[in-house]
């Protein structure tokens, strides 16, 4: 014997809401999901081609034609930069090498007075991190310090005699290799650079 709840019942209209709060909530749930995707391809590509979130400014190049192995170079240093100037907090690149330094002391005057290298704490024996930590501070002082880099050398002339060009070009290709020697060194110590 089966009971009929009549339509119009108030028992029936609540049952009949909780059968459709149980059975529908899939349905209703897959077309909030439809909404939310459709809305999320409606914001993200916009905002994704207007606002890219994986883009790099690269600093110290002219917006002109540059050759690629000095955007590759500026381009590693435009990374260390910001890495330097963001991830470091309130102390900056500055307090970070400062840190750096005073660990690598600490750890040096351990090791002099007798302690064990396996009884250092772990904080100490991140020598690598320390050295790291220093290097990045040099090799930021060293690129934000160059005044222009479109010129690096100074201008050039047109009215050099031969040995003021000869004496240019030396020093434009003796601050080439600097430049190459610092963008190594920094790819050496890239490991280091997590946030």
């Amino acid at each position: 014997m089966s009971v009929t709840i009549p339509m119009g019942n108030r028992l029936a209209d609540a049952m009949d809401w909780v059968y459709h709060l149980l059975t529908g909530w899939t349905h209703r749930w897959d077309a909030a999901h439809y909404f939310v995707q459709r809305w999320n391809s409606l914001y993200y590509v916009p905002r994704s081609w207007l606002f890219p979130y994986n883009r790099q400014f690269i600093r110290n190049i002219p917006r002109t034609y540059t050759d690629a192995d000095n955007r590759c170079l500026h381009a590693m240093f435009s990374i260390l930069c910001d890495f330097c100037e963001r991830a470091h907090g309130d102390d900056g690149i500055e307090g970070y090498g400062k840190w750096c330094s005073d660990q690598l002391a600490k750890r040096a005057a351990l090791l002099a007075s007798g302690t064990p290298e396996s009884e250092l704490s772990h904080e100490l024996n991140c020598v690598g991190q320390y050295e790291a930590g220093i290097a990045f501070l040099e090799l930021y002082r060293w690129y934000t310090g160059v005044k222009d880099w479109n010129n690096p050398i100074g201008p050039w002339r047109s009215d050099m005699t031969e040995e003021e060009s000869f004496a240019y070009f030396t020093a434009e290709d003796a601050f080439a290799d600097t430049f190459r020697k610092n963008a190594a060194r920094l790819v050496e110590h890239i490991g280091a650079m997590w946030t």
